[in-house]
């Protein structure tokens, strides 16, 4: 029996794998894998998408490519809080304004 999300994990750990066996293909496996670590949707009881990346990125890719995998985390570190900056603009723009309180004239 596979537990909760384990399923989807051994994906994520295969990835890192596609480097090595597919160099043309790094790039698109290198963006995979970082936009998957800014996943946090939920997937288990106390996991998120993204804790399988990041244990992908740390325990596979850093054992075959720790080159490829030091870049994942400089731009993990560099693009999420921009990420999480965008996101929440968007949020904020489609909030509809009446449910905090501003309420326009109609001109």
């Amino acid at each position: 029996m596979v537990s909760s999300g384990g399923w989807r994990s051994r994906g994520y750990y295969v990835l890192p794998l596609l480097l090595g066996s597919f160099p043309q293909e790094a790039q698109r496996v290198k963006e995979t894998l970082l936009f998957i670590l800014f996943n946090e949707h939920p997937v288990a009881m106390s996991q998120r998408m993204a804790d399988y990346a990041v244990s992908a990125v740390l325990h596979t890719c850093g054992e075959e490519s720790p080159v490829d995998a030091n870049s994942m985390v400089l731009g993990h570190l560099i693009l999420k809080p921009k990420f999480d900056a965008l996101g929440k603009a968007v949020r904020e723009e489609r909030r509809p304004k009446a449910s905090m309180g501003i309420h326009t004239e109609p001109s």
